[in-house]
C-alpha cells in the first residue's frame, strides 16, 4: 500500500486498463484470464511499476456413463470420461465402496450395491464431481418341479415356484424349443 494520495493503474497484457484501485478481483476467473498484469503506482509525481502473473488452472470435467439396471451376480462396471490430464480419481458408494481407478468395477454385485456412486476427478489441485444412481435387482430363483412319475400316456404337470410379481417364465425342451411361458403347464 502506497498510502494516502497514491494513484493505481492496473493494465492487462493487451495494455487495457482493468482497475484504478489498490487491489481488484477477477470474478469467475477463466483460462482467458491467464496473463501478466502490470501495476503502476504514482504518488507525489513519482511512479513505480511492478508485474504479477495470474495463473488460472483448468477444472477437469468428469461424467459417469449411464449404467442400466443389472442383476445380482453380474459385474457392475463404471466408466467415466474426463478432461485430458485428470490424474486422480476418488470413487465412493454404498457399503464403503472406494476406488482410485478411473473405471472401477464390482464383480458379483449384490443388491447391497444399489445406491448413489460419486467420482471426484482432480487436475492440478482443481476438482469436479459426478454422481449416478445404480440399481442391482435381485436375481429370481428358478425352482422347477414335476408331478410324480406317471405311466405312459399319463399326464405330467411341470410347475415353477412363484418368483413374484413381474416374473417371466420360459420352459424349454431338450432341443431348446420354448414350449411354454406360463408358470406351469401340462404335457399329455
Amino acid at each position: 500500500d502506497a498510502g494516502t494520495g497514491a494513484q493505481y493503474k492496473w493494465r492487462n497484457a493487451l495494455g487495457n486498463m482493468v482497475s484504478t484501485n489498490a487491489s481488484f478481483t477477477i470474478p469467475n476467473a477463466s483460462l482467458t484470464d491467464n496473463s501478466k498484469y502490470f501495476l503502476t503506482v504514482t504518488k507525489n509525481n513519482c511512479s513505480s511499476s511492478d508485474t504479477v502473473e495470474v495463473l488460472v488452472k483448468p477444472v477437469p470435467k468428469v461424467t459417469i456413463n449411464n449404467i442400466a439396471p443389472l442383476c445380482a451376480g453380474e459385474t457392475l462396471q463404471f466408466t467415466s470420461e474426463t478432461s485430458p490430464g485428470a490424474t486422480r480419481y476418488e470413487w465412493s458408494g454404498p457399503n464403503g465402496f472406494t476406488s482410485p481407478e478411473q473405471n472401477p468395477k464390482i464383480e458379483n454385485a449384490t443388491t447391497d450395491a444399489t445406491g448413489i456412486y460419486e467420482v471426484i476427478a482432480s487436475l492440478n489441485g482443481c476438482r469436479d464431481t459426478s454422481r449416478i444412481q445404480v440399481t442391482v435387482n435381485p436375481k429370481p430363483i428358478a425352482i422347477a418341479s414335476a408331478s410324480p412319475p406317471v405311466c405312459e400316456n399319463g399326464t405330467v404337470t411341470l410347475t415353477a415356484a412363484n418368483a413374484g410379481t413381474g416374473a417371466q417364465y420360459e420352459w424349454q425342451n431338450a432341443a431348446g424349443t420354448i414350449v411354454s411361458t406360463n408358470p406351469s403347464f401340462v404335457i399329455q
